[in-house]
């Protein structure tokens, strides 16, 4: 999903602008029009058509990230492509009506994000088992590489396709009529449920946080899991935050982005304002930077936080406790819940806060997690700077003996 990002940060970036709190008071709505009528294509062609990309580059990358694979990426990915068409209706309804020969964009977005991922990794698993077994159409060497690419790909993507037509069919026997609609009744809604409940989030924040403790990236190993549900969600809160509805997820990436991933900030203040021994002060230097951009290695890796038993359970816990302060938030409606839009990560907090809630409730929230945060944080602190200035004066004593 990463290729994604940069375009779904331009499409949030220009609904931002175009919905900035108070800006029709500064700005003549005519401007407002006209900037509208420039700029809203951006939203309409990039997070509301990343099911799109997510069929293609689930191909691509499937034969990217295993050596063993022989094929050719860009034909792998065009295959879990055209499957996702063909698993997709060409058909919507208009009150009544059936109207036949046309792509339903509700497909192309937050809908059909759970069967571009899954329907185009078994297309692309599929694919690359044909090839790989030298199922092809083989050519002699003088013909050139384009062309030799084709015709190898030929049968693969025949073979492919041709199990995404059964499936297709198949499903269109049921009631539910087309796979999409049927994931969702079974799986993906059950699965929204569960990922965007409070439960889930305080147990795989505090997982991700044992997980940093014991060195190994928390955020990659919960994220991959997480990650499709959680965005699901935040593409969910997009669309009806652009058709003016309620918005229907509290818990979304953006959410635990914004308002959870930023508990590592918390310990950088306590150890700036903690700080005596020199150990401590040199560590809250380097890592404030940083940390300011939401970067969190200096601090991570400086302090350390790996395997330090001192520091284990107010990091295990700051997480969850910052999740549950905002779902409380958004919960009884104190701050607005996340707008969908998507922010560049390395935004700073509050202003972060402020963009993704377009709410200045959002930027206090954090405040008040941050806040929170040092004080938890404060006497475990002091505890590891006294025992850092122990070794220090060990240290000065045994270099003037």
């Amino acid at each position: 999903m990463m290729p994604t990002i940069p375009f779904i940060i331009v499409g949030s970036m220009v609904l931002i602008i175009l919905n900035f709190p108070f800006i029709e008071k500064v700005v003549p709505a005519s401007f407002l029009v006209f900037l509208s009528g420039v700029l809203s294509p951006l939203t309409q062609t990039t997070m509301s058509l990343v099911a799109l990309f997510l069929a293609f580059l689930m191909g691509y990358n499937y034969v990217k990230t295993d050596v063993s694979n022989k094929a050719n990426p860009i034909y792998c990915g065009l295959t879990t492509l055209i499957a996702f068409f063909v698993l997709t209706p060409f058909h919507v309804q208009v009150g009544e009506e059936i109207v036949d020969s046309v792509i339903p964009t509700t497909y192309m977005g937050s809908s059909g994000m759970f069967i571009a991922l899954i329907a185009s990794y078994f297309i692309a698993m599929l694919y690359c088992f044909i090839f790989n077994k030298d199922i092809k159409i083989k050519l002699p060497d003088s013909v050139p590489q384009n062309i030799l690419s084709s015709f190898e790909a030929l049968i693969p993507a025949g073979i492919a396709l041709l199990a995404a037509c059964i499936v297709n069919y198949l499903v269109g026997l049921t009631s539910y009529g087309n796979i999409h609609e049927a994931f969702s009744q079974l799986l993906a809604k059950p699965l929204l449920v569960v990922g965007t409940g409070l439960p889930a989030l305080l147990i795989t924040q505090g997982l991700a946080q044992l997980l940093w403790f014991l060195g190994i990236h928390g955020d990659q190993i919960v994220g991959s899991v997480m990650r499709p549900i959680l965005d699901n969600a935040n593409l969910q809160n997009y669309e009806a935050y652009i058709a003016g509805l309620d918005r229907p997820y509290i818990i979304t990436y953006q959410m635990t982005e914004t308002f959870i991933q930023i508990a590592f900030m918390a310990l950088v203040i306590a150890v700036i304002i903690v700080a005596r021994s020199q150990r401590l002060k040199s560590t809250g230097k380097v890592a404030a930077v940083p940390a300011i951009f939401c970067i969190s290695e200096p601090i991570v890796f400086g302090l350390p936080v790996i395997m330090n038993v001192t520091l284990l359970i107010p990091w295990v816990l700051i997480r969850p406790i910052f999740g549950l302060i905002t779902y409380l938030f958004m919960f009884f409606g104190l701050c607005p819940t996340p707008t969908g839009v998507t922010i560049p990560w390395t935004t700073p907090p509050l202003l972060s806060g402020f963009l993704v809630t377009n709410s200045i409730m959002g930027a206090v929230v954090q405040l008040i997690c941050l806040i929170i945060g040092v004080l938890i944080f404060i006497p475990f602190i002091k505890v590891l700077d006294k025992k850092f200035r122990e070794e220090e004066s060990e240290k000065i004593s045994s270099k003037d003996m």
